[in-house]
């Protein structure tokens, strides 16, 4: 696509992830994730819900935490990955916990 001279745009960033995230594909999403990077979307919320997706099905929970450490604004659906907060706590038992996910909960204004 970019050898045609085509531009992703956020919603190809979606889309890739998303794939990505389905057939577990670390080496393709993290290459899609640096591009979005460097093309500067990383202050698109679906694309960043997108990469939190990514990152949790394919087992890197650190790095779903650091993207929404990251986030400048969350939707519901940032929050709404209760199956990815399960595993957090599971994983990260003293450093995250539901009582601090529902502090930054109530700290955003909607």
């Amino acid at each position: 696509m970019r050898r045609l001279g085509i531009q992703p745009n956020e919603y190809t960033f979606v889309a890739v992830l998303t794939a990505c995230a389905r057939v577990l594909d670390l080496e393709l999403g993290s290459q899609a994730h640096c591009l979005a990077i460097k093309l500067g979307f990383l202050e698109d919320i679906y694309i960043l819900n997108a990469l939190m997706g990514f990152y949790s099905k394919c087992g890197y929970l650190d790095f779903v935490l650091q993207v929404f450490d990251e986030m400048l604004q969350r939707d519901i659906s940032s929050w709404g990955l209760d199956e990815f907060f399960l595993q957090i706590c599971n994983k990260f038992p003293y450093s995250w916990n539901p009582v601090y996910k529902f502090h930054k909960f109530s700290e955003q204004s909607y």
